[in-house]
């Protein structure tokens, strides 16, 4: 019987297939789970990427849809006779546009003018221009879509 033992080890392989089972039955043991074979883990990869990928589109439909539905609601709007539904957007224009003449013009130099004129003033308040800011950027991007649209003959 002297080495026949070690070439039945090595010889056919059982030896690395034993520890490759032993490797396997310990990640078993420690997390719980089954290995999983490669072609079934090439399959719920592309499970995943097809379900990654209608999600994708299910989002950019949702936000087509919404941008029509607004489009719409602008339309309405624009088209009603009500001064208090049509008009909100100038009026918001004008209020942004009165915000930066105050903060840009008036506030900097009505104390320099009325103090050169011998009058004492108190400091003028500052506006919080990250949201008149925010506000009249998002104005002017609305109205150069609106513009953008006119120009491409889309009422």
């Amino acid at each position: 019987m002297g080495l026949e033992w070690i070439s039945s080890l090595f010889g056919t392989g059982n030896l690395l297939q034993g520890a490759g089972q032993l490797a396997k039955d310990l990640r078993t043991a420690i997390t719980g789970k089954e290995p999983i074979d490669a072609t079934k883990a090439a399959e719920l990869a592309m499970q995943v990427q097809a379900l990654e990928n209608a999600l994708t589109q299910a989002s950019m439909d949702f936000d087509k849809t919404q941008m029509e539905l607004q489009n719409k609601t602008n339309m309405l709007d624009a088209a009603s006779q009500s001064l208090m539904q049509r008009g909100w957007r100038p009026f918001a224009g004008w209020i942004c546009g009165f915000g930066l003449m105050y903060d840009f013009l008036l506030r900097p130099l009505l104390p320099w003018i009325l103090e050169a004129l011998g009058k004492t003033t108190t400091p003028m308040p500052p506006i919080d221009m990250a949201t008149l800011f925010g506000l009249l950027t998002g104005m002017l991007g609305l109205g150069g879509m609106r513009t953008f649209e006119r120009v491409q003959g889309k009422k």
